[in-house]
């Protein structure tokens, strides 16, 4: 794994959390290095006030918190729990994933995350996350097991060859740009949410 940059940017540091998902080597073959993400700073605890410009603190019901970032325009929004459940779980889930360690922990926790806004899901995705989750012979589906024997000619992955490595790092990198873009365009066209003043990045690292 590359070295992070020495003085970051917000926005450097928040692709930075992605990226790091994945191993270096791999990212051009996943995709990760190309995309430009919408859900920056995911999943700080979860607010129950904002300050309000009196200098006082108004309640608000529990929400999951995010930067969305659309094209060069940032804006904080906050996710009601009890009003968007799914989205603001996603979130706090791809936050999960940026602090977890081991690889296969990454993998399925932004996989929960993917799947809990996406419902027309990359059969791909699903037959990983299958085999990470069981032993081949308790892999009954065919569908599955055809999946995976298409992506790594086994329905055993083993992260000790490069082949089943580098199909696995490809694979996380594209689950991890799926889930953005689908958090991404939900957010966008979602009434509902809290929303800040729209921001320039300049002013994000000001902050």
């Amino acid at each position: 794994m590359a070295s992070s940059p020495m003085r970051w940017s917000f926005v450097q540091r928040e692709t930075w959390s992605y990226r790091k998902l994945v191993q270096q080597r791999f990212w051009k073959a996943s995709g990760i290095v190309d995309h430009e993400f919408a859900i920056l700073d995911p999943g700080r605890p979860p607010w129950s006030s904002v300050p309000c410009t009196d200098g006082i603190a108004r309640p608000i019901p529990e929400s999951a918190y995010c930067v969305l970032r659309q094209a060069e325009v940032f804006t904080i929004v906050l996710i009601p729990r009890s009003d968007f459940p799914a989205v603001a779980e996603a979130i706090l889930l791809i936050r999960a994933a940026q602090l977890s360690g081991p690889r296969v922990t990454r993998y399925m926790l932004v996989y929960q995350a993917y799947e809990s806004v996406v419902d027309n899901r990359d059969p791909a995705f699903s037959a990983v996350r299958h085999a990470l989750s069981h032993a081949p012979s308790a892999l009954t589906r065919k569908s599955t097991v055809d999946e995976l024997n298409r992506i790594f000619g086994s329905p055993h992955i083993n992260l000790g060859t490069y082949a089943h490595l580098k199909q696995f790092n490809v694979h996380m990198g594209r689950l991890v740009v799926a889930t953005d873009k689908a958090l991404g365009g939900i957010l966008a066209g979602q009434p509902g949410l809290i929303r800040s003043e729209p921001m320039r990045a300049d002013d994000l690292d000001a902050a």
